[in-house]
């Protein structure tokens, strides 16, 4: 059932390799933020640069976790 789902799917160690090479790369030892993917710098989505979505999200965030301060 899951199947068509899980096409593209990762292992853990695949989902970790960009993580970890961006980590201990040393020519991005003085980059900061970017999306990256697949060891590749990527555009994000339309979405992830949406600033009233992210505004948005922030402001629900703060409304969820308010009962547990």
């Amino acid at each position: 059932f899951a199947k068509p789902f899980l096409g593209n799917a990762l292992t853990p160690e695949q989902g970790a390799d960009t993580v970890v090479w961006c980590a201990s790369e040393p020519s991005l030892s003085n980059s900061t933020g970017g999306y990256w993917a697949r060891r590749s710098e990527r555009e994000p989505s339309a979405a992830a640069r949406d600033d009233a979505l992210a505004t948005e999200l922030w402001e629900r965030s703060e409304e969820w976790c308010r009962p547990f301060h």
